[in-house]
């Protein structure tokens, strides 16, 4: 699938391995009274960015966050070699590029609460794993909990209820009154 017509490629380096990415603009202005968020995604492991992340990233912008939808070097359009080397230090380190995805999107300080979505009965992304992520993030971090496996969340109304999730968590988190607490 290639990208929506209002969908831009981008790319970013990352170890000094050029990535591949979409930035999926913001339908509007109504979250960003204090900058506009932006949500960063990427596939599983060995997953590539056109292959289902794309109605999340359009939701998202419709919502009024910028995306930035990419795959991990050596994945998708994304340079490196080997190919498809499925790491999960790397592909964490991916994710890890604040400075250049601040830089690439040139917003201000990117504000981080995280959502952290646990398929239960997943076995391929461990729910554990998931759960440990945002133990240790503390307070920034949102657990919700689905009775569903990795491949039930691309379509149909697991996906729909997901993506409500994911939207309802940054207007809830972005829109609070200064002075309370994430």
């Amino acid at each position: 699938m290639s990208p929506h017509r209002d969908h831009r490629e981008v790319t970013f380096l990352s170890a000094g391995v050029r990535c591949g990415a979409w930035h999926v603009p913001a339908a509007d202005d109504r979250l960003a009274a204090a900058g506009r968020p932006c949500a960063v995604m990427a596939h599983g492991f060995g997953g590539t960015r056109d292959t289902g992340l794309l109605g999340y990233a359009e939701g998202f912008a419709s919502a009024g966050l910028d995306v930035l939808v990419f795959d991990y070097r050596g994945f998708g359009t994304s340079e490196g070699i080997p190919r498809q080397p499925v790491s999960y230090r790397h592909q964490r380190a991916d994710y890890g590029l604040r400075d250049a995805l601040r830089a690439l999107l040139r917003r201000t300080p990117l504000r981080t609460p995280m959502l952290v979505q646990v398929g239960v009965n997943d076995a391929v992304a461990p729910p554990w794993a998931a759960r440990a992520a945002a133990e240790k993030a503390g307070r920034y971090a949102e657990v919700l909990s689905y009775p569903v496996d990795h491949f039930d969340v691309y379509e149909g109304p697991w996906q729909r209820q997901i993506l409500g999730d994911q939207l309802d968590f940054p207007t809830r988190r972005l829109t609070r009154k200064s002075g309370a607490t994430a």
